[in-house]
């Protein structure tokens, strides 16, 4: 999996604030499975750096399509296309190092530092209320 800037667009271009499909098959899930070595990633030695700078793209992306598709984020009686949570919080949730290494690197210039930041606050946020 690499981390190109057309690529992304052109998921994010067939993405709706309805279906999400596209997005979380060919995007989240994909680097959940880099991520967590899954068997398909394994054999590809992704370095930390490596999946530092796309988790990096992919917050950013996140970012973009949770503020574009706003309304399909579940409120108290809304139906949800979008989960309430960020997949990012989740991912930096389970791969701290991860998020770590991109503090490092000052998120490779990808994405906006407070914008990571607040993903970070939501994953602290996360583990709190799920009492980790």
């Amino acid at each position: 999996m690499v981390a190109h800037r057309q690529l992304i667009e052109l998921i994010e271009q067939n993405t709706t604030g309805t279906d999400t499909y596209t997005y979380w098959k060919y995007f989240g899930r994909l680097l959940f499975d880099v991520l967590d070595n899954e068997d398909d990633f394994k054999d590809m030695h992704y370095s930390v750096v490596h999946k530092a700078k796309m988790l990096c793209y992919f917050a950013n992306s996140e970012h973009k399509m949770r503020k574009r598709y706003a309304k399909y984020i579940p409120s108290l009686t809304a139906t949800a296309y979008w989960d309430k949570s960020s997949t990012t919080s989740s991912m930096i949730m389970q791969h701290p190092d991860v998020y770590d290494m991109a503090c490092k690197y000052n998120y490779f210039g990808v994405v906006r530092p407070e914008v990571m930041k607040a993903y970070a606050a939501e994953a602290e946020q996360r583990k709190k209320d799920e009492g980790m």
